[in-house]
Protein backbone atom coordinates (compact mmCIF):
# COMPACT_ATOMS: atom_id res chain seq x y z
CA UNK A 1 0.00 0.00 0.00
CA UNK A 2 2.75 2.49 1.13
CA UNK A 3 4.73 1.65 -2.27
CA UNK A 4 1.48 2.43 -4.52
CA UNK A 5 0.90 5.08 -2.84
CA UNK A 6 4.61 6.67 -3.42
CA UNK A 7 4.20 5.99 -6.47
CA UNK A 8 0.80 7.99 -7.26
CA UNK A 9 1.49 10.39 -5.07
CA UNK A 10 5.19 10.91 -7.15
CA UNK A 11 3.47 11.06 -10.53
CA UNK A 12 0.42 13.43 -9.22
CA UNK A 13 3.41 15.44 -7.82
CA UNK A 14 5.99 15.65 -11.16
CA UNK A 15 2.53 15.87 -13.09
CA UNK A 16 1.71 19.09 -11.22
CA UNK A 17 5.33 20.35 -10.74
CA UNK A 18 5.83 20.53 -14.55
CA UNK A 19 3.29 22.03 -15.13
CA UNK A 20 4.39 25.10 -12.46
CA UNK A 21 7.60 25.04 -14.18
CA UNK A 22 6.47 25.81 -17.29
CA UNK A 23 4.17 28.35 -15.88
CA UNK A 24 7.18 29.88 -14.18
CA UNK A 25 9.41 29.44 -17.34
CA UNK A 26 6.25 31.57 -19.80
CA UNK A 27 5.77 34.02 -17.03
CA UNK A 28 9.78 34.55 -16.80
CA UNK A 29 10.33 35.19 -20.74
CA UNK A 30 7.24 37.38 -20.75
CA UNK A 31 8.96 39.55 -18.14
CA UNK A 32 12.66 39.50 -20.05
CA UNK A 33 10.31 40.50 -22.98
CA UNK A 34 8.89 43.30 -21.46
CA UNK A 35 12.25 44.51 -20.18
CA UNK A 36 13.73 44.31 -23.23
CA UNK A 37 10.80 46.16 -24.90
CA UNK A 38 11.16 48.94 -22.30
CA UNK A 39 15.13 49.58 -23.01
CA UNK A 40 14.09 49.16 -26.54
CA UNK A 41 11.72 52.18 -26.04
CA UNK A 42 14.09 53.81 -23.27
CA UNK A 43 17.16 53.84 -26.43
CA UNK A 44 14.62 55.18 -28.80
CA UNK A 45 13.39 57.90 -26.67
CA UNK A 46 17.36 59.03 -26.10
CA UNK A 47 17.77 58.92 -29.53
CA UNK A 48 15.11 61.22 -30.75
CA UNK A 49 16.30 63.38 -27.55
CA UNK A 50 19.95 63.96 -29.70
CA UNK A 51 17.98 63.90 -33.18
CA UNK A 52 16.09 66.92 -31.42
CA UNK A 53 18.87 68.96 -30.60
CA UNK A 54 20.90 68.54 -33.25
CA UNK A 55 17.84 69.35 -35.63
CA UNK A 56 17.29 72.26 -33.49
CA UNK A 57 21.70 73.11 -33.71
CA UNK A 58 21.33 73.01 -37.41
CA UNK A 59 18.37 75.17 -37.65
CA UNK A 60 20.18 77.84 -35.40
CA UNK A 61 23.60 77.22 -37.22
CA UNK A 62 21.16 77.78 -41.18
CA UNK A 63 20.03 81.29 -39.14
CA UNK A 64 16.53 80.24 -38.25
CA UNK A 65 15.29 81.04 -34.77
CA UNK A 66 13.39 78.04 -33.75
CA UNK A 67 12.29 74.57 -35.25
CA UNK A 68 9.36 74.37 -37.72
CA UNK A 69 6.56 72.23 -36.03
CA UNK A 70 6.33 70.08 -38.91
CA UNK A 71 9.22 68.50 -41.44
CA UNK A 72 8.86 69.44 -45.01
CA UNK A 73 10.20 67.90 -47.61
CA UNK A 74 13.61 69.18 -49.00
CA UNK A 75 11.40 70.53 -52.76
CA UNK A 76 8.78 72.08 -49.94
CA UNK A 77 11.93 73.61 -48.25
CA UNK A 78 13.43 75.17 -51.06
CA UNK A 79 10.35 76.57 -52.93
CA UNK A 80 9.76 78.66 -49.51
CA UNK A 81 13.05 79.98 -49.00
CA UNK A 82 13.67 83.64 -50.13
CA UNK A 83 17.67 83.09 -50.18
CA UNK A 84 17.20 80.30 -52.76
CA UNK A 85 14.52 82.28 -54.74
CA UNK A 86 16.81 85.38 -54.88
CA UNK A 87 19.43 83.42 -56.10
CA UNK A 88 17.33 81.62 -58.56
CA UNK A 89 16.47 85.61 -59.67
CA UNK A 90 20.38 86.05 -60.27
CA UNK A 91 21.02 82.66 -61.87
CA UNK A 92 18.51 83.29 -64.26
CA UNK A 93 19.63 86.89 -65.36
CA UNK A 94 23.18 85.93 -65.51
CA UNK A 95 22.03 83.49 -67.77
CA UNK A 96 19.82 86.00 -69.86
CA UNK A 97 23.19 88.29 -70.04
CA UNK A 98 25.27 85.35 -70.91
CA UNK A 99 22.73 84.47 -73.77
CA UNK A 100 22.87 87.89 -75.25
CA UNK A 101 26.34 88.49 -75.07
CA UNK A 102 27.95 89.03 -78.40
CA UNK A 103 30.18 86.44 -79.61
CA UNK A 104 33.15 89.71 -79.62
CA UNK A 105 32.98 89.73 -75.73
CA UNK A 106 36.49 89.05 -74.31
CA UNK A 107 37.70 85.81 -73.22
CA UNK A 108 37.94 87.01 -69.79
CA UNK A 109 34.65 88.68 -69.01
CA UNK A 110 33.15 85.08 -70.53
CA UNK A 111 35.32 83.00 -67.89
CA UNK A 112 33.94 85.40 -65.18
CA UNK A 113 30.47 85.24 -65.85
CA UNK A 114 30.86 81.59 -66.46
CA UNK A 115 32.81 81.01 -62.55
CA UNK A 116 30.17 83.46 -61.39
CA UNK A 117 27.42 81.24 -62.61
CA UNK A 118 29.42 78.15 -60.68
CA UNK A 119 29.60 79.85 -57.81
CA UNK A 120 26.17 80.93 -57.38
CA UNK A 121 25.43 76.99 -58.09
CA UNK A 122 27.85 75.78 -55.33
CA UNK A 123 25.98 78.18 -53.44
CA UNK A 124 22.61 76.52 -54.32
CA UNK A 125 23.98 73.02 -53.95
CA UNK A 126 25.44 73.37 -50.50
CA UNK A 127 21.95 74.86 -49.86
CA UNK A 128 20.21 72.37 -50.76
CA UNK A 129 22.13 69.55 -49.09
CA UNK A 130 21.43 71.85 -45.55
CA UNK A 131 17.92 71.21 -46.71
CA UNK A 132 18.12 67.56 -47.39
CA UNK A 133 20.15 67.14 -43.91
CA UNK A 134 17.25 68.90 -41.68
CA UNK A 135 14.30 66.65 -43.60
CA UNK A 136 17.02 63.35 -42.98
CA UNK A 137 16.79 64.40 -39.36
CA UNK A 138 12.78 65.19 -39.12
CA UNK A 139 12.29 61.50 -41.31
CA UNK A 140 14.58 59.92 -38.27
CA UNK A 141 12.42 61.58 -35.66
CA UNK A 142 9.32 59.99 -37.22
CA UNK A 143 10.50 57.14 -37.62
CA UNK A 144 11.89 56.57 -33.57
CA UNK A 145 8.23 58.00 -32.54
CA UNK A 146 6.35 55.18 -34.77
CA UNK A 147 8.69 52.39 -33.24
CA UNK A 148 7.93 54.08 -29.84
CA UNK A 149 4.11 53.67 -30.33
CA UNK A 150 4.70 50.09 -31.31
CA UNK A 151 6.61 49.47 -28.27
CA UNK A 152 4.15 51.25 -25.83
CA UNK A 153 1.57 48.86 -27.96
CA UNK A 154 3.86 45.94 -27.46
CA UNK A 155 4.11 46.39 -23.43
CA UNK A 156 0.27 46.67 -22.61
CA UNK A 157 -0.42 43.65 -24.41
CA UNK A 158 2.75 42.12 -22.35
CA UNK A 159 1.41 43.19 -19.03
CA UNK A 160 -1.93 41.79 -19.96
CA UNK A 161 -0.31 38.44 -20.46
CA UNK A 162 2.29 38.76 -17.60
CA UNK A 163 -1.21 39.43 -15.14
CA UNK A 164 -3.21 36.44 -16.91
CA UNK A 165 -0.18 34.04 -16.58
CA UNK A 166 0.46 35.65 -12.37
CA UNK A 167 -3.19 34.53 -12.27
CA UNK A 168 -3.01 31.19 -13.40
CA UNK A 169 0.02 30.71 -11.35
CA UNK A 170 -1.52 31.37 -8.22
CA UNK A 171 -4.44 29.69 -9.02
CA UNK A 172 -2.02 26.48 -9.82
CA UNK A 173 -0.16 26.99 -7.05
CA UNK A 174 -3.73 26.71 -4.86
CA UNK A 175 -4.47 23.71 -6.07
CA UNK A 176 -0.85 22.43 -5.23
CA UNK A 177 -2.17 23.39 -1.66
CA UNK A 178 -5.52 22.06 -1.84
CA UNK A 179 -4.23 18.72 -2.92
CA UNK A 180 -1.35 18.38 -1.17
CA UNK A 181 -4.11 18.92 2.16
CA UNK A 182 -6.59 16.81 0.26
CA UNK A 183 -4.24 14.12 0.49
CA UNK A 184 -2.48 14.13 3.83
CA UNK A 185 -6.22 14.46 5.65
CA UNK A 186 -7.78 11.27 3.37
CA UNK A 187 -4.09 9.75 4.72
CA UNK A 188 -4.13 10.85 8.33
CA UNK A 189 -7.73 8.96 8.65
CA UNK A 190 -6.67 5.59 8.22
CA UNK A 191 -4.67 6.14 11.55
CA UNK A 192 -5.70 7.24 15.06
CA UNK A 193 -2.69 7.48 16.42
CA UNK A 194 -0.08 8.79 14.39
CA UNK A 195 0.11 11.88 11.67
CA UNK A 196 1.73 11.43 8.35
CA UNK A 197 3.72 14.83 7.22
CA UNK A 198 3.28 13.99 3.72
CA UNK A 199 5.11 17.17 2.26
CA UNK A 200 8.26 19.69 3.73
CA UNK A 201 7.21 23.57 2.77
CA UNK A 202 10.16 25.47 2.15
CA UNK A 203 10.78 29.24 3.11
CA UNK A 204 11.10 29.69 -1.10
CA UNK A 205 7.62 28.33 -1.74
CA UNK A 206 8.96 24.51 -2.74
CA UNK A 207 7.43 21.49 -1.66
CA UNK A 208 9.39 18.34 -0.46
CA UNK A 209 7.86 15.13 -0.64
CA UNK A 210 9.19 13.39 2.94
CA UNK A 211 6.30 10.92 4.48
CA UNK A 212 6.84 11.65 7.45
CA UNK A 213 5.33 9.82 10.43
CA UNK A 214 4.51 11.87 13.59
CA UNK A 215 2.87 11.76 17.31
CA UNK A 216 1.87 14.61 18.43
CA UNK A 217 3.95 17.02 16.09
CA UNK A 218 7.07 14.77 17.35
CA UNK A 219 8.53 12.73 14.63
CA UNK A 220 9.17 9.54 14.79
CA UNK A 221 13.37 9.71 14.77
CA UNK A 222 12.50 11.68 17.96
CA UNK A 223 9.78 9.37 20.20
CA UNK A 224 10.34 7.29 23.02
CA UNK A 225 10.05 3.48 23.14
CA UNK A 226 6.52 3.44 23.96
CA UNK A 227 5.20 6.10 21.21
CA UNK A 228 7.41 4.00 18.90
CA UNK A 229 5.93 0.96 19.68
CA UNK A 230 2.43 2.13 19.27
CA UNK A 231 2.85 4.23 16.33
CA UNK A 232 4.01 0.98 14.69
CA UNK A 233 1.17 -1.19 16.23
CA UNK A 234 -0.95 1.74 14.54
CA UNK A 235 0.49 1.64 11.45
CA UNK A 236 -0.27 -2.25 11.62
CA UNK A 237 -3.84 -1.60 12.05
CA UNK A 238 -4.29 -0.17 9.10
CA UNK A 239 -2.32 -2.25 6.99
CA UNK A 240 -4.89 -5.16 8.11
CA UNK A 241 -7.34 -3.26 7.61
CA UNK A 242 -6.83 -2.69 4.21
CA UNK A 243 -5.56 -5.87 2.98
CA UNK A 244 -7.72 -7.64 4.99
CA UNK A 245 -5.14 -10.18 6.13
CA UNK A 246 -4.32 -10.11 10.09
CA UNK A 247 -1.21 -12.38 11.56
CA UNK A 248 0.41 -12.35 14.75
CA UNK A 249 2.54 -9.59 15.78
CA UNK A 250 5.78 -9.53 18.44
CA UNK A 251 6.32 -6.52 20.51
CA UNK A 252 9.79 -6.57 22.19
CA UNK A 253 10.49 -4.51 25.05
CA UNK A 254 6.70 -4.23 26.12
CA UNK A 255 7.72 -3.77 29.94
CA UNK A 256 8.21 -0.47 29.22
CA UNK A 257 4.59 0.53 27.43
CA UNK A 258 2.23 1.67 30.46
CA UNK A 259 -0.67 1.70 27.37
CA UNK A 260 -0.18 -0.51 24.55
CA UNK A 261 -3.01 0.25 21.42
CA UNK A 262 -5.47 -2.56 20.80
CA UNK A 263 -4.44 -5.19 17.78
CA UNK A 264 -6.92 -6.84 15.69
CA UNK A 265 -4.22 -9.25 15.17
CA UNK A 266 -2.87 -11.33 17.89
CA UNK A 267 -0.43 -9.82 19.90
CA UNK A 268 2.85 -11.04 21.69
CA UNK A 269 4.16 -9.20 23.93
CA UNK A 270 8.17 -10.10 24.82
CA UNK A 271 9.13 -8.88 29.33
CA UNK A 272 12.03 -8.87 30.61
CA UNK A 273 11.64 -10.56 33.84
CA UNK A 274 13.85 -12.46 36.60
CA UNK A 275 12.65 -16.44 35.63
CA UNK A 276 15.28 -18.33 34.86
CA UNK A 277 12.80 -20.24 32.38
CA UNK A 278 11.11 -18.76 29.61
CA UNK A 279 7.44 -18.44 30.93
CA UNK A 280 4.38 -18.18 28.70
CA UNK A 281 1.20 -16.43 29.92
CA UNK A 282 -2.43 -15.72 28.09
CA UNK A 283 -4.35 -12.85 28.25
Amino acid sequence: MLANFNADKASKLDAMEVEAKGLSEQKNNLTNLLEAQRRDKAEASGKIAQLTAAFDAAQLAYGKASAPTTIKQPAERIAEDSDYSELGKQLASLQAKLATMPLQVEQADTQAAVQGLQADQQQLQEKLNQLNALAQVGNTIASKQQRIAQLEQQEKQLNIQLSQLEGQDYTAEALLERTIEELESKVNALFSFVTFTMFDHKINGALKPICECTVRGVPYSDLNNADRINAGIDIINAMCRHKGVYAPCFIDNAESINEVMPMQSQRIDLLVSTDKELVITAE
